[in-house]
């Protein structure tokens, strides 16, 4: 006997009122484009780069951006992202 209902292609059923889309291994990614949340759609392409590839920004421009990965996303830049070449980060921030 299975601990979770199983749909007929083995996915597990979760139950609406424990069920949150917006969570991923426990961790909330926030929409990218809400100026609410963590925009960077007002952001160069080479800010993007190089949080993708440093896990932090600092600069200096008239808005003056501040931004850290932290938690899943700080492992993802620490073991990947900043092995990964300049041209392939400035395709996912083009993206």
């Amino acid at each position: 006997m299975l601990d979770q209902a199983r749909s007929k292609v083995m996915a597990q059923i979760v139950p609406a009122e424990i069920a949150d889309p917006g969570l991923v291994l426990s961790w909330y990614a926030p929409a990218l484009t809400s100026a609410r949340e963590a925009a960077v759609r007002d952001w160069s392409d080479t800010e993007i780069v190089r949080l993708l590839k440093v896990g932090q920004i600092q600069t200096a421009t008239g808005t003056s951006r501040h931004a850290s990965t932290m938690a899943s996303m700080g492992e993802v830049v620490y073991k990947s992202l900043q092995y990964a070449h300049d041209e392939d980060l400035r395709a996912i921030a083009i993206y």
